[in-house]
């Protein structure tokens, strides 16, 4: 639940941006909430539902009964932000996989003697969309293996990166 000293969809907002959701019902209604937000009135499912009927997005996602299980399947107020990272995560992750694809198909279509100019367009473009987290994976004898992550500038500004405290996990 919102109170002063905790707002769930500001939590949010900081670490969504534009086109992280997979799916489109799921966007239409974070837009909806952060209209809402903005204009200070309630972002229950009623006045989401209200709010979803008055832009013609209700239908969209699926009618009433589509935004009633996208609340049901919905976290706590107060896990909120912790789900919204992992949100963006997977956006990352699927931006980040989609520049890889790119790159394999641009690979098989390169004429030999401008595979040098094919890895520096495929390079320039991993730059841009690799994920916030860039681990580094280092291997000791045996099966240890440390996960240290780097934060690097993100591509959406309303997001900022953890701090630097993150935990460093080892497996």
């Amino acid at each position: 639940m919102a109170t002063p000293s905790y707002d769930p969809v500001a939590d949010v907002a900081r670490a969504v941006c534009e086109g992280d959701w997979h799916e489109p019902a799921h966007e239409l209604v974070w837009s909806a909430v952060q209209r809402l937000h903005g204009a200070s009135h309630p972002t229950g499912v009623p006045a989401v539902e209200a709010e979803l009927r008055r832009t013609g997005g209700l239908e969209r996602v699926g009618g009433l009964a589509g935004l009633s299980q996208i609340a049901s399947d919905a976290c706590s107020p107060a896990e909120a932000g912790h789900y919204a990272h992992l949100v963006h995560g997977y956006a990352q992750v699927r931006r980040y996989q989609s520049t890889l694809v790119r790159g394999m198909q641009g690979a098989r279509l390169a004429d030999p003697l401008s595979v040098p100019d094919a890895i520096a367009a495929h390079q320039a473009e991993l730059s841009t969309s690799l994920p916030t987290a860039r681990p580094t994976m280092t291997t000791s004898a045996g099966s240890v293996t440390t996960w240290t992550p780097t934060w690097t500038a993100s591509p959406c500004p309303s997001r900022r990166p953890p701090s630097p405290a993150s935990p460093t996990w080892t497996t």
